[in-house]
């Protein structure tokens, strides 16, 4: 037909010239003519050659030119395999069928009892993935106050899916490991169960999450930082796994968004391991995605770095600018923490503190006795005074001094004492409440607590009698810090000096046996109080002559600071 075409083209051409076909060209057109005929001729075997658009097998072309006989063993030999794949379709089908029922049928359990009863059921045809799904319902349902009731009361709920979770963690997959991790941790967290079986069926779970986390090769960012929180949450120290995932999440850290670095960060402060190689990419790349970041990721990465003592400037001072615009999305703990997590690494941060200043006297109804102990502490250690602020938080902890716990009131008060910004009504609120909870004070609570009452020059009798009974009976529970300080409080206040003596003769015990370790501010401290006892004729000569000369010495070269009458003046 092509040439025919050409043909009558070209004959019609304006120049009338005439085709002229090569020989050639005309036998191969004759050959394909004639060839479906010449072969029609031949055996059928040869035929299958000429059909270029059908796939024919080895073994087909070799049923056409075998004989009879075998034509008919391999025509039975290729229906046995087509039925055998057939069944083995069929029967992956049911299986696929099966396992996505009951992974439906786990997702629609409605209390921790049916998922039990489920697991008890169904146990021969669960697998990984299905444990992983049981775990994540029974977190869900946890959150119900009545179903985290009934655990608590029958904590042996959990034993079908224990033993299924022991039998098949051998065989998880990244995914269905993190998952199996991170819902164990919520559930554990939230149940706090103390059962002796949980706690040793629980450890053999851990153990072979560990082992099977350090097996797996290929795990992605969110798997990583999921399997790390879940440890870190229950406070199971595991140095193999979290130095195999350091390497892992230093070259990977590309990969993680925001969430993951802060909860992979946290991770490692709240266990306690240092890897300072994550810390170090990972401040990097929170540079790079701080857009993404939300409050309660800053809050926690920064946190993470405090925590751990790693100090990243560039970072700090990135999230500073970044937290300024977004401190309205802060809740009052994420406030607490990061101030807190700028004054433990010693980062000033201005701009931060003004903005963050403004934010929590707009919110102080909602700060719990934590958070406001915590801001307070936060701005005197960086000697960052906001008069607004320590005002109002006066107020809002007389109200909720009730709620305060003894750390959270000697931290109170060793804010205003060391910005020397006094509040009366408040410290006068402190001593009623702390005289009632003094025996829930340990030594270095206590020895605060009247170091910030001598600091500003508030009596408080009655609480430091009390103190000091407590404190002489309890002499080998004190730091040295906390020795010279209440020394130094009861020289400062003019307290009954018969009180100070057990402890000036514990201090002077321990120094001459060379078991205090004093600083210079600690041998200041010590040249007043005996000062103030050898004011007496009958003590002047109570401490050696060297030792004396020494604290002296300590006294007069250490750096001045400003006594109140000249701050007032």
């Amino acid at each position: 037909t092509t040439l025919a075409n050409t043909m009558t083209n070209s004959s019609s051409s304006t120049n009338g010239t005439i085709l002229r076909y090569n020989f050639s060209m005309l036998s191969v057109l004759r050959i394909l003519l004639f060839l479906p005929i010449t072969i029609k001729s031949f055996s059928p075997s040869l035929r299958v050659l000429v059909r270029p658009n059908r796939r024919v097998s080895i073994n087909r072309i070799a049923v056409f030119s075998a004989t009879p006989e075998k034509k008919t063993e391999s025509l039975k030999l290729r229906q046995k395999e087509t039925v055998q794949k057939k069944s083995n379709w069929n029967r992956k089908q049911v299986i696929q069928r099966r396992n996505e029922d009951l992974q439906s049928t786990i997702r629609k359990c409605g209390n921790i009892r049916a998922v039990h009863d489920l697991c008890i059921e169904k146990k021969q045809y669960m697998i990984p993935f299905h444990v992983s799904t049981c775990w994540d319902r029974l977190s869900w349902l946890s959150s119900s106050y009545k179903e985290l009731g009934t655990l608590k009361e029958d904590p042996a709920l959990l034993t079908p899916v224990i033993a299924l979770t022991i039998e098949t963690c051998g065989k998880m997959n990244s995914r269905s490991l993190a998952i199996t991790s991170q819902r164990l941790a919520q559930i554990s967290s939230k149940s706090k169960i103390g059962s002796e079986v949980w706690k040793v069926i629980g450890s053999e779970v851990w153990n072979l999450l560990e082992k099977r986390a350090i097996e797996i090769k290929a795990f992605d960012s969110k798997d990583i930082s999921n399997i790390l929180w879940a440890f870190a949450k229950v406070r199971r120290k595991a140095p193999a796994l979290f130095n195999h995932f350091a390497s892992k999440a230093t070259t990977q850290i590309d990969d993680f968004n925001s969430q993951d670095i802060s909860n992979t960060l946290w991770s490692f402060a709240t266990i306690g391991h240092q890897a300072p190689e994550v810390f170090d990419s990972a401040a990097g790349e929170a540079i790079n995605k701080l857009d993404t970041f939300k409050a309660q990721a800053i809050s926690n990465t920064l946190w993470s770095y405090a925590k751990t003592g790693h100090a990243s400037p560039a970072l700090f001072n990135a999230i500073a600018i970044e937290a300024i615009e977004k401190i309205s999305q802060f809740k009052e703990q994420n406030i607490s923490n990061m101030l807190w997590s700028y004054a433990t690494i010693g980062h000033p941060s201005p701009k931060l503190f003004d903005a963050a200043a403004v934010e929590t006297i707009k919110r102080l109804d909602k700060f719990t006795g934590q958070t406001i102990s915590n801001t307070l502490w936060s701005f005197a250690k960086l000697g960052h005074p906001s008069t607004e602020l320590f005002d109002a938080a006066a107020v809002k902890a007389i109200k909720k001094l009730d709620t305060f716990n003894a750390e959270q009131m000697s931290k109170t008060l060793s804010a205003y004492a060391t910005i020397r910004y006094p509040s009366l009504p408040l410290f006068d609120a402190i001593a009623g409440e702390a005289f009632k909870k003094l025996t829930t004070f340990n030594t270095q609570q206590m020895s605060k607590v009247l170091w910030s009452y001598a600091t500003l020059g508030h009596s408080s009798p009655l609480l430091f009698d009390f103190a000091v009974k407590l404190a002489t009976k309890n002499l080998d529970t004190f730091t040295d810090e906390g020795l010279c300080n209440t020394l130094w409080s009861l020289a400062a206040t003019d307290h009954n000096v018969e009180s100070a003596m057990p402890l000036l003769n514990h201090v002077l015990d321990l120094h001459e046996s060379n078991e205090l370790c004093l600083s210079i501010d600690g041998q200041s401290q010590l040249h007043q109080v005996i000062l103030w006892v050898s004011k007496e004729e009958e003590n002047k000569h109570l401490v050696h002559r060297e030792l004396t000369d020494k604290f002296l010495s300590a006294f007069t070269n250490n750096e001045p600071t400003l006594s109140r009458l000249q701050k007032d003046v």
